[in-house]
């Protein structure tokens, strides 16, 4: 993995976030300042959550406070952090996640009533096939929530990688 913090700040990137892609790190964050940090694990995360601290751990902590995230290592990177709770407790931290992204859209809504140039990639992925990926509600809501509609320029971005030699962007 390669921190991206840095360049993103430097380029002035303000990326939107995804419900599925808080870490694991930030889930316990969550988990702890919604109050679930005396509860038992069992309560919180699903089994296979349980089963992962404890390959980490040995014997799994009893309470998400025991949880000491300097030995969880890349597991506090991975990107399934809410994919491990049990539903009830993901329904009660829902709203403040929804939150943070509500906030980045409004930022970027804020940005571009100001006359700034913002840029949105809306498929977010790329494939081997060079086929867009499935189109993102994020910039649609920031399109909407403008109170005077912005100009729209679209710009396709594929890769040809039959090509010889380096592989080729096409825009």
């Amino acid at each position: 993995r390669v921190p991206l913090g840095g360049l993103f700040r430097i380029l002035r990137v303000q990326p939107i976030r995804r419900i599925r892609e808080f870490t694991f790190g930030e889930t316990l964050a969550a988990l702890r300042a919604a109050g679930f940090g005396a509860m038992r694990l069992e309560d919180v995360l699903c089994a296979r959550g349980v089963q992962e601290l404890e390959g980490v751990f040995g014997a799994g902590p009893a309470r998400v406070d025991a949880i000491d995230e300097a030995q969880l290592g890349a597991l506090r990177l991975a990107h399934w952090g809410l994919r491990r709770l049990r539903v009830d407790v993901l329904r009660a931290l829902a709203p403040a996640f929804r939150a943070t992204i509500s906030g980045q859209i409004g930022r970027l809504v804020e940005l571009l009533s100001t006359g700034r140039v913002v840029y949105l990639a809306p498929e977010g992925v790329t494939s081997r096939s060079g086929r867009f990926g499935g189109v993102r509600a994020g910039p649609w809501q920031v399109y909407r929530r403008c109170a005077k509609p912005p100009p729209v320029l679209p710009v396709a971005l594929s890769y040809d990688p039959l090509c010889r030699g380096r592989m080729r962007a096409i825009v």
